[in-house]
């Protein structure tokens, strides 16, 4: 049985089947341009022989990063279950890696030493390595953190699978948080709802939305942000009484 990288706390134990070896994925690790750190993804082999195979037995997310910041460490949280630390792997006619229950984490920490300054128009990925795994919708978080201490968080909104080995890389994300100034012009005539939400989805932070005389319900969507500062709505019109606007958080898709 061969265990890479070699970790104090490797432990194996001899199955009918197979073997059952408790070894780790850090919880502690640190930035590497366009890979993982160092000596943080496990491999496992099992041979009667000297030639080793080595199997993967970790998944690794990937975020790409836009923005003007400079990113000084990054945290993955679970709310439900442990993602690093100890992690169970079971070699046998098939393989199986899953995160200790007790002696597992539900925190990672991504360290960036030197920070890492990002551009605003080219992504910058990080790189995280965690179990294999199936982790349910809004359980997930990543936060970035830059040099003057404030953050972006992230929360993935649908259910996650890592396979063993896997890597997930998502769309990009931009460090910051938005101000939304919106002019609403009731008088045109000209029904612009539905545009004005797809420049709001598409980034566009001054949008003017012209509501047709007909309609009295509209609804605005703005983008939902998960970061320190909240989302700023501003109007430069007056509402009219017979009209109803309502706002609402749309839904950013994970991938």
């Amino acid at each position: 049985v061969g265990v890479y990288p070699y970790s104090k706390n490797t432990t194996v134990s001899k199955l009918d089947t197979g073997y059952f070896i408790q070894t780790e994925i850090p919880t502690n690790q640190t930035y590497s341009q366009n890979t993982f750190g160092q000596n943080v993804a496990p491999m496992v082999a099992v041979s009667s022989g000297l030639n080793l195979a080595f199997k993967n037995a970790y998944s690794v997310m990937g975020i790409p990063l836009k923005g003007e910041s400079t990113i000084t460490k990054a945290t993955l949280i679970s709310s439900e279950s442990n993602i690093a630390g100890a992690i169970n792997v079971t070699y046998g006619n098939e393989i199986s890696v899953v995160a200790d229950n007790t002696k597992g984490s539900s925190a990672i920490i991504l360290s960036c030493e030197e920070g890492i300054q990002l551009k605003e128009n080219e992504a910058t990925l990080f790189y995280i390595v965690l179990s294999p795994g199936t982790y349910q919708a809004k359980t997930l978080a990543v936060k970035f953190y830059d040099s003057t201490g404030k953050y972006y968080q992230y929360t993935f909104q649908n259910e996650q699978t890592f396979d063993r080995g896997e890597v997930i890389t998502f769309k990009d994300k931009t460090f910051g948080w938005h101000n939304f100034a919106l002019r609403i012009d009731f008088e045109n005539g000209t029904a612009g709802i539905e545009e004005a939400n797809n420049a709001l989805a598409n980034g566009n932070e001054d949008v003017t939305v012209t509501i047709a005389e007909s309609d009295n319900t509209p609804t605005l969507e703005l983008p939902e942000t998960d970061s320190e500062n909240p989302t700023n709505l501003t109007f430069d019109n007056t509402i009219p009484e017979n009209k109803t606007i309502t706002i609402k958080a749309s839904t950013e898709s994970d991938n």
